[in-house]
């Protein structure tokens, strides 16, 4: 349905671009204008960000230690040299010391669950 008065409104609206246009005043003109000056702006503000350095964030690096030529838990299968210092590596390998065993840990009894006691059975039926 139309309101009252709209048609009105639309007739006025017409008229007076009808009346712009003799005169010469183009509202698209001056929005083309307006969008040119902001664009202009915006490339502004761009260029001025592009000329402030730029701050880097390097990660920290973690130093970590060398690696040995031998960890502790391989050294007991090492041959000792007339010293007693295990230093040729490579060819020092002690083959009697290595087993087909493995050695597993004892298992520890955990103390913070308690054994309930199994309860004795019901008799549903009298005997």
């Amino acid at each position: 349905f139309i309101e009252e008065g709209e048609l009105v409104k639309k007739e006025q609206k017409m008229i007076k671009k009808v009346q712009e246009k003799a005169l010469g005043i183009d509202k698209k003109d001056d929005k083309k204008k307006k969008e040119e000056e902001q664009k202009k702006q915006e490339k502004k503000q761009e260029e001025e960000e592009k000329e402030q350095p730029v701050k880097k964030i390097e990660p920290k690096v973690m130093r970590r230690e060398p690696i040995p030529e031998v960890e502790w838990w391989d050294a007991p299968f090492l041959k000792e040299d007339q010293y007693g210092q295990r230093r040729n590596y490579a060819a020092g390998v002690n083959v009697e010391k290595i087993t087909p065993y493995v050695e597993h840990p004892i298992p520890i009894k955990i103390t913070t669950e308690k054994e309930a006691p199994e309860a004795a059975m019901m008799h549903l039926t009298p005997k």
